[in-house]
């Protein structure tokens, strides 16, 4: 597989449940508060009206006592006062600046007081009464209601928070199960839990049927490229007999003897192709019954002597810096085709620079090409052709069905690229 040397970035999506819980608690607070201050309007308003009221009661009352007793003095206690406002008394001075009207939770003599101050014949006429002890007592009741409310809403959110994970398990159990899907394995199916809603049953539905068609599409395709294969090999194979019998011929002349020649290398990739379709075709379990005992560093020299006249051609010097003894269990052919298309591709792109290989214990193969002939744009079209694994045309067996083989037995190929060198990496491992 191609290794990804971009950083992803994190997803930023919020999940689901994380949505319901901000979204129920947000109004959950919003709901509260709405009604605690609806509370404290409808209570103010409340005691307006009742102050109101019984104050001009009692001072009504107390008017016309007075004016039908001229000798009744009006109550002057800490609980109630009644008196005309003089500004020659010092006592009175704090209450000067009220003009007539209502006031509540003023502070007179050390006390709150509730005070309604009325113009009669010229005269300010103020009539207190203490509510100290009320007030007191109302804070303590708004600081209980309070408390209550904080802990009713804690309780919800915490309900909030056990009822959307239980609403939300059954949809996050069937990502975590579209999430392990696998193309390379067959009879995958995604499981519902009991809890189910109907939605998600119409989902899960849709998905086992595309499942389901997918499967038969790749086997179709599995079908198709291995029934083509073989059904090449015989044309290929004639081909080759008459090539090889027409190269016999003594009295052939060089230039059709090169013609020849041509021929046979393109018989040769042709049937390389073939190979690796059969390969792509055939089920992973099934490739590792063709594994054998390979030696790595073994196999590295036959390649680069294989390859030896066309870096010749171009100048180009094959360099095998590091080779430990390697053992591996895989299948020969796969392993060749690999290292040897990797191989031609880094000589095709390097006019006389070095080509560097290097084995090292981990069963890993580096092929690094020190002067390449790509431009930057070229190397970043090359490596979003081998990450999305499609073929630009041009290129032969080439990378990108190497690509794919490396997916496909689960072995690791790398590209690094840099202005003046590209550097393919190929972990292998055993199929399994």
């Amino acid at each position: 597989m191609i290794k990804n040397y971009f950083i992803k970035k994190p997803s930023r999506r919020k999940s689901l449940r994380r949505r319901i819980i901000v979204g129920l608690i947000s109004y959950l607070i919003l709901l509260t508060l709405a009604v605690l201050a609806n509370d404290f309007v409808v209570n103010e308003r409340a005691e307006e009206l009742v102050w109101n009221s019984l104050l001009n009661s009692e001072m009504n009352y107390l008017i016309d006592r007075r004016d039908s007793n001229v000798g009744y003095e009006w109550p002057d206690t800490d609980a109630i006062a009644m008196f005309e406002l003089d500004s020659n008394n010092t006592r009175h001075s704090p209450l000067l600046a009220f003009k007539p009207g209502l006031y509540d939770e003023i502070l007179f003599e050390g006390k709150l007081r509730v005070m309604l101050i009325r113009a009669v014949n010229g005269r300010s006429i103020a009539l207190l009464l203490d509510i100290d002890n009320l007030e007191k007592t109302e804070h303590a009741a708004e600081h209980t209601i309070f408390i209550a409310a904080g802990t009713v809403s804690i309780i919800l959110c915490l309900l909030i928070a056990w009822a959307s994970g239980w609403l939300v398990k059954p949809l996050k159990n069937v990502a975590q199960q579209i999430q392990q899907l696998a193309p390379d394995k067959k009879n995958q199916t995604i499981v519902l839990p009991e809890s189910s809603s109907i939605e998600l049953e119409i989902i899960a539905d849709a998905m086992n049927t595309y499942i389901n068609r997918n499967e038969l599409f790749l086997e179709r395709e599995r079908e198709f490229i291995n029934t083509a294969s073989h059904e090449l090999r015989t044309p290929l194979s004639v081909i080759d007999g008459v090539v090889k019998l027409s190269l016999d011929d003594n009295d052939l002349s060089e230039k059709a003897r090169n013609r020849l020649f041509r021929i046979q290398d393109s018989i040769s990739n042709v049937g390389e192709m073939i190979a690796l379709l059969l390969v792509l075709a055939k089920d992973p379990q099934r490739i590792k019954e063709s594994n054998e005992l390979i030696f790595l560093d073994q196999i590295l020299i036959e390649i680069i002597e294989d390859h030896k006249f066309l870096a010749d051609e171009k100048s180009v010097s094959i360099i095998l810096q590091e080779a430990s003894k390697t053992e591996l269990f895989a299948p020969l052919h796969m392993v060749k085709c690999t290292l040897g298309n990797l191989l031609r591709n880094a000589i095709e792109h390097s006019h006389g620079g070095d080509i560097i290989i290097k084995l090292r214990e981990n069963s890993t193969v580096t092929i690094e090409n020190r002067n390449n002939q790509l431009s930057m744009q070229q190397i970043s079209e090359l490596y979003g052709r081998l990450a999305r694994k499609t073929s630009r045309g041009g290129s032969g067996l080439g990378l990108d069905l190497i690509s794919r083989l490396c997916a496909h037995c689960n072995w690791e190929l790398s590209f690094v690229p840099d202005s003046e060198t590209i550097t393919f990496s190929v972990k292998f491992a055993e199929i399994n």
